[in-house]
């Protein structure tokens, strides 16, 4: 359950943002800090070993230790970020605005749209950039920026680096580790525009709201202070959910009432169609999940393909990215949008570490948190239904992944599986040291895998017949083959699609 430390977070530890900056360190000083980092680094992060390669790791370290004579102390704190994020994951980083840093940024809010770069939000005297799409920065291309500035973006994966790579484009010392120094130009759709740096506290008021973002579209209703939140839509008969976080909110309903507020209402039969929008959350505990997952598991009215729908955005991580797992491996969800931020098995629960020396603050994970088998090595999450958000569509305030869903016609599945079929392929199988079983019920065929304690891995999902020595599942990706080669009644799965050739 990766703790969410947006920016916000960042200024609550920082309210004197032009403090004593980092001190004139000596080189053994500083050479302490990057030996602290590396070993608090590799004793914290699960799997550490296996998810850093550590020959290059230790290349890069040395190679900082023989540098640090001609290196700033700035230059410095981004090769320590350049380690840390090799990592590969979003919960390990250095918070760029802390006092002992101080770095300034250009003071817009830009997001990188599916047509481009383009500020949403500016502070003055540069509120006339809204709207511009910005092409260069220094005469380099936004996209050439985003390839210089990858390996020190922290993140899972590159869906997430495309949505931090707005914020930390615009910091000073990062665009001078891109080679982007002296007075900045901005190459624009409205022209070439001179920009100064400016302090955090210029940034930290810009707004950016996105699609249906804590309000749907044509709604008198506003959730600004809610951590999850739903409204019934009657026209269209569909309920429409957002997590931002699955935490018991300070005010207003706990989440396991609010669980009990969704049971009534998909009770109340005027619910046809569910939307499960998981695209702006992150943090909370995933403990809480199992209620509402096996609400919607068990729902005869909504879990069906074609009125279940699951909402993603690169932003998706987190316990919200575990949500999203549980309900594709659970339920018959169609999943609408971009690919996620983190893959089912995460690493998450941050803990905040200081440099002995700098005192700088920075953030690791500690704890691994599957929501799928072992073997799935997937980073992300990609969509059945891929949506395209466009700069138009956000100035037009509409919603592309609602729209998506409102033409999505019911999905019919092929039959069950013949009943010879089912006998022979019934039974129990090992699969990563967990037993899966595949039995028959009312006439159909479901294979699962049930959940352990402290754990929020499990699978449940109907098998299909496809072709000859092939069965679909209720998963977009995912097939079951079978050999039917010596006789139906020693017919054996060899393989689960992305899982990989584990099963036998």
């Amino acid at each position: 359950m990766k703790k969410l430390l947006a920016l916000a977070c960042f200024v609550s530890c920082c309210t004197i943002l032009k403090g004593q900056g980092i001190r004139n360190l000596t080189t053994e000083e500083w050479s302490e800090d990057i030996d602290f980092l590396q070993d608090r680094l590799f004793q914290t992060l699960p799997e550490a070993g296996s998810r850093i390669d550590t020959e290059l790791f230790q290349q890069k370290v040395s190679k900082l230790k023989e540098d640090l004579p001609s290196l700033s102390a700035a230059e410095v704190v981004l090769e320590l970020q350049s380690l840390l994020a090799m990592a590969k994951d979003n919960g390990c980083y250095i918070y760029p605005f802390q006092p002992k840093i101080d770095f300034p940024l250009l003071p817009l809010k830009t997001y990188w749209f599916s047509d481009g770069l383009f500020v949403c939000d500016a502070a003055e005297p540069y509120h006339h950039l809204i709207g511009s799409k910005i092409e260069k920065i220094n005469g380099t291309g936004i996209d050439e920026l985003f390839g210089k500035l990858k390996e020190v973006l922290p993140a899972d994966n590159e869906s997430y680096q495309r949505y931090m790579f707005p914020m930390y484009m615009q910091i000073r010392d990062w665009l001078m580790r891109a080679g982007i120094s002296g007075e900045i130009t901005l190459a624009t759709s409205k022209g070439e525009e001179k920009i100064a740096f400016q302090p955090v506290t210029s940034y930290i008021p810009l707004k950016r709201e996105l699609a249906s973002y804590r309000k749907l579209s044509g709604s008198n209703q506003d959730h600004k202070s809610e951590n999850f939140w739903m409204e019934f839509l009657p026209e269209e008969k569909t309920l429409f959910i957002q997590f931002l976080q699955i935490n018991d909110q300070g005010k207003g309903s706990s989440f396991k009432s609010f669980v009990s507020k969704v049971a009534k209402t998909l009770e109340s039969k005027k619910v046809e169609r569910l939307v499960i929008d998981n695209r702006y959350g992150g943090g909370g505990n995933g403990f809480k999940l199992k209620p509402f997952t096996d609400l919607i598991q068990q729902s005869k009215t909504v879990n069906q393909k074609g009125k279940l729908f699951v909402l993603t955005s690169r932003a998706t991580r987190g316990t919200v990215l575990e949500l999203t797992s549980i309900l594709q491996l659970n339920t018959n969800a169609i999943i609408v949008g971009e690919p996620t931020g983190e893959g089912p098995n995460l690493v998450g629960d941050t803990k905040e570490i200081e440099l002995p020396n700098s005192k700088i603050a920075l953030s690791l994970t500690h704890i691994f948190w599957p929501t799928s088998f072992k073997s799935d090595t997937r980073n992300t999450i990609y969509p059945d239904r891929e949506v395209a958000y466009s700069y138009s569509a956000y100035k037009a305030g509409t919603d592309p992944w609602l729209d998506l869903v409102n033409r999505e016609d019911a999905v019919l599945s092929t039959g069950p599986p013949s009943s010879a079929l089912m006998a022979s392929l019934s039974g129990k199988h090992k699969i990563d040291g967990r037993t899966l079983e595949i039995y028959e019920e009312d006439g159909r065929l479901f294979m699962k895998v049930d959940r352990k304690i402290k754990s929020f891995f499990e699978l449940k999902t109907e098998l299909f017949s496809s072709k000859e020595g092939l069965l679909d599942t209720g998963i977009e990706g995912v097939t079951v083959s079978y050999d039917s080669s010596t006789g139906s009644s020693q017919m054996s799965i060899d393989s689960l699609g992305w899982f990989g050739d584990v099963l036998k």
